[in-house]
């Protein structure tokens, strides 16, 4: 099962708060950081983050508890 967002820090350094399955606390996850490869941390808005895959170029989101 996926990591859910659970949210976002929107400072000059941007992060994405991850649970993990099995995890009780958040991970953090900074723009540019690999998850998953080949999927990266492209971009964290408040109540969204939006993964880039770096073998096809896809790009999906993913809004918070989702």
């Amino acid at each position: 099962s996926d990591a859910v967002l659970v949210g976002t820090v929107l400072t000059d350094k941007p992060k994405a708060l991850l649970l993990l399955p099995g995890k009780d606390s958040a991970e953090e996850l900074a723009v540019g950081e690999l998850w998953l490869a080949p999927w990266v941390l492209k971009r964290v808005e408040q109540n969204t983050i939006f993964w880039q895959n770096q073998e096809t170029n896809q790009q999906q989101q993913q809004v918070l508890f989702q």
